[in-house]
């Protein structure tokens, strides 16, 4: 019996995501390091020299020997502080991060001359800059037309495109399609929906060896999940990532068309009269792939910016049916 192309579609992307791996980093805590491991050296330079091998471990005084790949006549002990993992990329890495000096960091540590990288959210385009020192190709990707003005301006030298990769998948995809990492900083403190959306989007579709995310909220959710922050012993590694993720997918997604049943944070929300801000709620499209407005569904007035907004301002956020808003939705007895 051969199966739906939508619920094959679905399971390997399922298979996919088990493909990879998830770890929290934050440069807050130090990982315990090893003669042969491949590290980078925070240096007070910019410049690509910093990538080195540990070459004995630490001595009496605490500091590491190791040998810098940019010159193997030099010979360094360092603080073991200064060290940032490099991760081997030989399976699909997922690294998360909660701030902008972790994000930078792993834009400067994670990037080799072979990587041809594109970063999602490049916003003034510095951290796009920083990443253009290391790799061999990089580009940027903004939905702010004005940011991408501005970030031409900052750095003639780069590439800057003004996409939404949600709204757009399949150029997207097309621009992406020689890319082996990405970073995402989508706002840093973001719905997690719009975040969690991007990433399955980038795993199921392009299909990069590394992925790094800047995100507070993702990062809190994964921390929550684990019980405990980021661990010397594991550095920061999930180990049923998939399946958290997966959990995250569910919880916040993506229902594509039409539902014939109230669902359970739905009900949780009209018992609470719908006093969450409704930008926090779920991200829901119609089945041609637009998003359905949320400030037009949980509000009696409606949305403000009706005549502007780019949103869909005839479906139901809830069940997905034209004709009515979610406050109103006919799925749930009153």
């Amino acid at each position: 019996m051969v199966g739906s192309p939508d619920k094959d579609a679905a399971d390997f992307d399922l298979l996919h995501r088990k493909e990879y791996t998830f770890c929290l980093v934050s440069t807050t805590y130090a990982s315990p390091f090893s003669p042969g491991d491949v590290v980078y050296v925070r240096l007070r330079s910019q410049k690509d020299t910093g990538r080195a091998t540990i070459l004995a471990d630490a001595d009496p005084s605490g500091r590491i020997l190791v040998q810098y790949h940019a010159d193997k006549s030099l010979l360094y002990h360092v603080n073991p502080q200064r060290l940032v993992t490099v991760y081997p990329t030989d399976m699909p890495l997922i690294l998360l991060c909660e701030n902008t000096t972790d994000y930078r960091i792993l834009a400067r540590s994670q990037i080799d001359r072979n990587d041809i990288v594109a970063e999602i959210g490049s916003s003034y385009g510095v951290c796009t800059n920083i990443l253009s020192q290391h790799a061999k190709q990089v580009f940027g990707i903004e939905v702010s037309q004005q940011l991408v003005d501005e970030a031409r301006k900052r750095y003639p030298h780069l590439i800057f495109q003004n996409i939404n990769i949600l709204e757009h998948k399949a150029r997207a995809a097309t621009l992406m399609q020689d890319v082996n990492k990405v970073f995402v900083d989508i706002g840093g403190n973001r719905e997690i929906g719009v975040v969690v959306r991007a990433l399955a989007f980038l795993i199921d579709t392009v299909k990069p060896c590394l992925i790094v995310v800047k995100s507070e909220e993702l990062y809190e959710s994964a921390q929550r999940h684990l019980g405990s922050p980021p661990s010397n012993s594991e550095s920061g590694r999930i180990p049923d990532g998939p399946c958290w993720f997966e959990a995250l997918c569910k919880d916040h997604a993506i229902c594509d068309g039409q539902t014939s049943s109230p669902e359970t944070w739905f009900l949780q929300a009209r018992r609470d009269g719908f006093t969450k801000n409704p930008l926090r709620y779920p991200i829901r499209m119609t089945s041609d792939g637009v998003a359905i407005c949320k400030l037009h569904n949980y509000r009696e007035e409606g949305c403000q910016k009706l005549s502007l907004c780019r949103f869909d301002h005839f479906h139901c956020h809830h069940c997905g049916r034209a004709g009515h808003k979610a406050l109103h939705c006919p799925l749930v007895n009153t």
